[in-house]
């Protein structure tokens, strides 16, 4: 793993530029030890989605992620944790969408896995209905039963607003309804008689 040293970041500067509206990095000078593409940006995507690319600094080579890179030519120092991309798309790494956070931080943000279509919601097949859930700092909070998927996935956006609003990715269960965007609706759920 990478030391993030202000020499490294020092070093960085002179190796490659930042296209603040891309994101992407290039090249500035040619290596003599690889052969580097001055056409093309910089980096490679790796198996977990990052772009990824390997410089020689200090002795030795060091393969780092675009993400941290971009976000520390633009701020002027490394991310104290680690880099969550607002839009959740690992591709896009405008300094605009790249935020310096926790662990947890970045869990809270993040999309329905498996195969239900909601966060913080499962279908218990057992008893025939919809459980919503929301883990807070670690903790799983269970949020109750409902008969159908959409009240399950208010009450989830409902707990994501009150814990952690930042970096909370809503269900978008207003999307049918022409007045309602997912981020008002979240605000305007207080009236839900949930105790969170």
């Amino acid at each position: 793993m990478p030391k993030y040293t202000e020499g490294l970041l020092n070093y960085l500067k002179t190796q490659v530029r930042l296209d603040e509206s891309t994101g992407e990095l290039w090249w500035l000078v040619n290596s003599r030890f690889s052969n580097r593409d001055m056409s093309k940006p910089v980096g490679s995507f790796e198996k977990s989605g990052y772009k990824v690319f390997t410089v020689s600094y200090d002795k030795s080579r060091q393969q780092l992620r675009n993400p941290r890179v971009v976000f520390a030519l633009y701020n002027g120092y490394w991310p104290r944790g680690v880099i969550d991309h607002v839009d959740r798309n690992k591709s896009n790494d405008r300094p605009s969408n790249l935020r310096d956070t926790t662990y947890t931080n970045n869990g809270y943000n993040k999309t329905p896995r498996g195969t239900s279509e909601w966060l913080g919601v499962h279908f218990d097949k057992s008893k025939g209905n919809y459980v919503a859930s929301c883990s807070v700092d670690g903790h799983k909070i269970n949020l109750g039963r409902f008969n159908n998927p959409r009240d399950a996935a208010l009450v989830y956006n409902y707990c994501a607003h009150k814990n952690f609003p930042k970096f909370a990715n809503y269900n978008k269960v207003f999307e049918d309804h022409p007045d309602a965007t997912t981020e008002t609706s979240a605000t305007n759920i207080g009236k839900t008689s949930v105790a969170l």
